[in-house]
């Protein structure tokens, strides 16, 4: 069980409570690997008007239980595989988006409601959220785990190691320490911004992790949260977010570096992918060799634009 992380456990933990009712309904052996029975179960997802990617979860959640009797999981199988290929092609699970949103529109709205002295805590929160997301392009995941104990002030710079598992980790690659780099316009400056934040919110934390909630009891917030306060942020820019959650602000802020010739190794290393492949697919630009930092290259994007 500890092989599985906190999410693929709540995943899983649904679909197999579902295939353990299917059984019982169809007077089955819910321990049995009958390849027939799995796609007969996945037929009936299917039947509810559930698409490929939760069909091919519930897949998944089958084969960490069952195997055929050469060790093969049940998933594998050549008809369950077949089955989930005709489930693609009736119901495909395509891209969420074709385009991202220009940072240049969140970025201008954010020079515009003035200094940080002037802002809100519930203002200064969501600033400091997005800049965080956009020069580092990280989820928000990783920024619910920065804190400040784990956090060092150098010359110009801020440095956060990250000591808690992530998404991307595993064994022999873990992401690098997060560094946020002084911007020369102050307004769009992620160390001035952090220093601000950390003054406004010293006498109200009760944690060491760095976003709390800009709301009494003033508690450490979830990844939920941040991804809501990007949304915030972004609608009130403009952003359409009907199309955008907050987690494309990891698309926005790459596509942003990419286009002021960010070497794609960089860009890799920053937001914590190993393979360039699909990346260079997708952002596939003549890229210039620069000497600023990725922070710096996607705020200079305003200007670029």
């Amino acid at each position: 069980m500890n092989s599985w992380r906190t999410g693929t456990r709540t995943q899983y933990r649904t679909y197999l409570s579902q295939w353990e009712k299917y059984c019982s309904d169809s007077d089955k052996n819910p321990l049995e690997p009958d390849p027939v029975l799995v796609i007969e179960f996945l037929t009936s997802l299917y039947e509810k008007g559930c698409g490929y990617s939760v069909i091919n979860t519930a897949r998944s959640a089958l084969s960490s239980v069952l195997c055929l009797p050469n060790g093969v999981p049940i998933g594998q199988h050549v008809l369950v595989k077949r089955f989930l290929r005709g489930v693609f092609n009736c119901r495909p699970a395509l891209p969420r988006y074709k385009q991202t949103w220009d940072v240049k529109v969140v970025l201008d709205y954010i020079e515009e409601k003035g200094s940080n002295t002037e802002l809100t805590l519930k203002e200064l929160s969501l600033k400091m959220t997005m800049l965080l997301a956009l020069v580092t392009g990280q989820r928000s995941q990783t920024l619910r785990y920065l804190s400040i104990d784990n956090m060092i002030k150098c010359e110009k710079k801020v440095i956060f190691r990250l000591t808690e598992l992530l998404k991307q980790s595993r064994p022999g690659f873990h992401l690098q320490p997060i560094v946020l780099h002084s911007f020369e316009v102050e307004n769009l400056c992620v160390v001035k911004c952090l220093e601000k934040y950390l003054q406004k919110t010293e006498d109200l934390r009760s944690s060491s992790q760095l976003l709390i909630s800009f709301a009494k009891p003033h508690k450490p917030v979830t990844t939920d949260t941040i991804s809501r306060w990007l949304k915030t942020l972004m609608r009130e820019a403009g952003v359409d977010v009907s199309v955008f959650t907050g987690h494309s602000t990891r698309s926005a802020s790459t596509s942003a570096a990419s286009m002021v010739g960010v070497p794609i190794q960089q860009i890799m290393d920053t937001a914590g992918w190993s393979s360039t492949c699909v990346f260079a697919k997708f952002y596939a630009k003549p890229v210039l060799p620069v000497s600023c930092s990725y922070s710096n290259a996607v705020l200079s994007s305003v200007s670029a634009c």
